[in-house]
């Protein structure tokens, strides 16, 4: 009985490890089969590091002003009557904006214009009356100096009807309605801003070591954060004489083009005055860096000398790069790359050092050291 049992347990120790075993030997293939496979290669887009002139430039934040810019506020009180305008409406110089209840002052100013016309008739009648000499010099004085009064009152009386029309005192834009129809509005209320944006100031500070290296007409690029890699022109058109007593700066203030009025008054801006000096650098666009606490580094491509699918396969190797300047798309290198290398532009994070790529461009943007503003 028990030498049963053991050819039993003997039989299926080997029927269970010949089982265990093929599995084995199915796995110990597949595994040569994956090692002796080629290894699949990244699409990536890629350009060559360029080497460009740029001229050198003085850096400095800046804050933006409109050329003209006001809230339109009410001289006198009144009842709004009348509302021309809608919100972030453009409008030209004269617009009626606002028009105030007149119908009091307009009846106060035929009052006035009656006694004036009274007050013209008795002075003629008086001047008559002293060159036929039936009337005493002081006569016609007093005569002349009431309807001169009159005259005045009048001219008083309009201004105050006419200030209850109040119009746009140059052409630009208009900000959110402050006021509605019924509203009583007293002196100095605030109506709605009105902003000309085109061209627009840039003000912005340097250190007075600069002073010597600026003058008006100088060109000056703008930037701002929230449209990345898109610069805006200009030209210095004032610098202020003095220097600040308390951070030995100095003032001064930009003209920029703003033709699609993407600028808006009040938006801080990276201010670059640009030096005629000429230096020449090696670049790549922005979107070949990859930015990290440790370090910014580019993966640069070289050839193997194998093809897949008829394209040439290259090896991705990492470098950690120092950069510099920036102009639109493109930033400057001061280590790490040379003029020439194959760098990666978009795909990185497919990559790690040693695989390999293929290049594909089909789709790559183009890129531009002076990006222009799309329309809106």
């Amino acid at each position: 009985m028990i030498k049963r049992l053991i050819l039993v347990l003997f039989a299926l120790a080997v029927l269970f490890g010949g089982i265990f075993g093929w599995k084995w030997y199915q796995q110990q293939q597949i595994a040569k089969a994956r090692a002796s496979a080629p290894t699949p290669a990244a699409v990536v887009q890629a350009q060559k590091a360029q080497t460009k002139t740029w001229s050198p430039t003085l850096s400095a934040t800046g804050s933006l002003q409109a050329i003209q810019g006001v809230d339109v506020s009410t001289e006198v009180a009144g009842v709004v009557t009348h509302i021309g305008f809608q919100s972030g409406q453009s409008v030209k110089q004269g617009s009626t904006l606002i028009k105030l209840d007149t119908e009091a002052d307009e009846a106060e100013l035929r009052s006035l214009k009656a006694q004036s016309d009274l007050d013209r008739i008795q002075y003629r009648r008086q001047r008559e009356l002293y060159k036929s000499h039936s009337t005493s010099k002081s006569s016609l004085d007093q005569a002349e100096a009431q309807y001169k009064q009159a005259q005045a009152q009048v001219s008083k009386q309009q201004a105050t009807v006419d200030k209850k029309i109040i119009q746009a005192p140059f052409s630009g834009i208009l900000g959110i309605r402050q006021v509605d129809l019924g509203q009583y509005l007293a002196p100095g209320t605030t109506i709605v801003t009105l902003q000309q944006l085109n061209p627009i100031y840039v003000n912005f500070t340097l250190p007075q070591q600069e002073l010597p290296k600026v003058h008006e007409g100088q060109k000056v690029e703008v930037s701002v954060s929230g449209f990345s890699g898109v610069t805006f022109q200009g030209k210095i058109t004032a610098i202020n004489p003095k220097v600040d007593n308390n951070t030995r700066n100095f003032a001064l203030q930009a003209t920029i083009n703003n033709n699609h009025k993407t600028l808006r008054p009040g938006m801080f801006v990276n201010t670059s005055v640009m030096l005629p000096q000429q230096n020449s650098v090696v670049t790549v666009p922005q979107t070949a860096i990859s930015y990290n606490p440790y370090g910014d580094f580019v993966y640069i491509l070289n050839k193997t000398g194998q093809q897949r699918h008829g394209k040439p396969v290259y090896k991705a190797n990492r470098n950690v790069v120092t950069t510099g300047a920036t102009r639109g798309d493109f930033v400057q290198i001061k280590k790490g790359v040379k003029a020439g290398d194959l760098v990666v532009t978009a795909g990185q994070v497919k990559l790690h050092p040693g695989a390999l790529a293929t290049i594909n461009n089909k789709n790559a943007p183009s890129y531009s050291a002076k990006p222009k503003v799309s329309e809106q």
